[in-house]
């Protein structure tokens, strides 16, 4: 069961995304004090969601009011203010609910191609729509302590021009996830695991992604611990030592932690399940030496059992992954 996929946002031809929009790309108004009118042509996306997202995105469509932020640039460019077309920098298109189409979120968001059709021009766009990107390095900020958000980008669609309004981005998840499943084995009551909580601990936890190309840069000071909502967490890219996770179970004091193998890497678009299988064992109490003609003494209570764990992964591949096991007490 795939747990993640990539998000694509695309059109097959140009009449239908303007279908499928359900407006007209051009713009025919008169200029100020003028007779000719002017004719502009503006972008048109339409999107779908193959499968079922994490976080934020869900089911299989877009939830309305889901925003993107869009850049169009010289061809070839980056999106920085120097190289943006038509003032079109970081401009919103929103989801309403309409199957696949994603429309400007105000009039002055829509992105209007250049008039002349030799100046071809690239798109670019990220997941969630952020309003304070800096004109000069974008970037945004990835809290995940703060939030689980999904980060989405779309790498470069280049050589574009008003005579194709209908432009197709694709869009790739930028951190992974981690999922655990507690199971009740041998001598454990499964009513037992119904408040347990897991977390994942040693991770780091921020990061800052350049809307230039989509790369991350990880703070590596920033190491943290994220609990786990609704049995997975978002994790970014990373691998390391002093990674764990850690569970606890109500009315038991003592929190149970099983360390994460230091070469495994979570990937990004790339979704990791732990099965943790926990089981009881009693303890073995030696028999103590009978002294002779020492007094008889009542038995000493039998020490609680000890819980063990059993741990198993697997990947669940976007990118292709294999799997791996350990055990641990």
């Amino acid at each position: 069961m795939k747990l993640y996929t990539y998000i694509c946002i695309h059109a097959a031809f140009p009449l239908l995304c303007l279908g499928m929009c359900g407006c007209s790309t051009e713009d025919n108004s008169l200029p100020p004090g003028g007779d000719i009118p002017l004719s502009r042509t503006a972008l048109c996306v339409s999107g779908k969601i193959d499968f079922p997202s994490s976080a934020r995105v869900s089911d299989s469509s877009w939830e309305r009011g889901d925003r993107i932020g869009i850049f169009m640039v010289e061809a070839g460019k980056a999106p920085i203010v120097t190289y943006i077309v038509g003032d079109a920098f970081n401009r919103s298109y929103t989801y309403y609910g309409t199957d696949g189409v994603f429309s400007p979120s105000a009039a002055t968001d829509t992105i209007w191609f250049p008039q002349d059709v030799a100046q071809k021009v690239d798109f670019i766009a990220y997941y969630p729509y952020t309003h304070s990107v800096d004109s000069d390095n974008p970037s945004l900020s990835i809290n995940l302590s703060a939030s689980q958000t999904d980060y989405l980008y779309a790498a470069r669609v280049s050589g574009c021009d008003r005579t194709k309004p209908a432009v197709s981005l694709s869009f790739v998840h930028l951190l992974g996830r981690v999922k655990v499943e507690l199971i009740a084995g041998e001598g454990m009551d499964a009513s037992a695991l119904s408040g347990a909580t897991v977390s994942l601990s040693g991770v780091p936890v921020s990061a800052t992604c350049s809307l230039v190309d989509g790369s991350l840069a990880i703070d590596g000071n920033s190491s943290g611990m994220l609990p786990l909502t609704g049995n997975s967490t978002l994790v970014l890219p990373s691998s390391g030592s002093g990674r764990s996770l850690v569970i606890s179970l109500p009315g038991v004091d003592e929190a149970f932690s099983w360390e994460i193998p230091s070469d495994k890497f979570f990937r990004a678009g790339e979704s990791t399940v732990y099965h943790i299988t926990l089981k009881t064992k009693a303890e073995e109490v030696p028999d103590d030496p009978v002294e002779p003609d020492a007094p008889d003494t009542p038995d000493d209570p039998a020490p609680d059992p000890r819980i063990e764990l059993s741990v198993t992964s697997q990947v669940v591949d976007w990118i292709p992954g294999g799997s791996e096991s350990g055990s641990a007490d």
